[in-house]
């Protein structure tokens, strides 16, 4: 799509997205139209705060059930696997 035309659509979109404003909140029918379809909006907004929260949420739970999986799979510094009073063989390393 050329610039020309990218242009044109523009400016039909602009004009037709203004006249639906222009006709909703400068004619009585728009008012009309706009107190029925406000409750349809305000409960649109609700539904999507909700979706948030539960995103919000699963998020959380994922969080703290991947850290209470690394915690099982990578044990922290404290808790020692090895048995106590038993000598650590030298790293290849550290022997030369």
């Amino acid at each position: 799509m050329d610039e020309r035309t990218q242009v044109f659509l523009t400016t039909v979109l602009g004009a037709v997205v203004g006249g639906v404003f222009g006709w909703l909140y400068l004619t009585e029918r728009g008012r009309e139209v706009r107190v029925q379809i406000e409750p349809f909006f305000d409960n649109l907004v609700d539904e999507i705060h909700q979706v948030e929260q539960t995103v919000d949420k699963a998020r959380l739970a994922a969080t703290e059930g991947r850290r209470a999986l690394d915690d099982v799979l990578r044990p922290s510094d404290r808790t020692s696997w090895e048995s106590r009073g038993v000598e650590q063989t030298p790293h290849a390393s550290q022997v030369r």
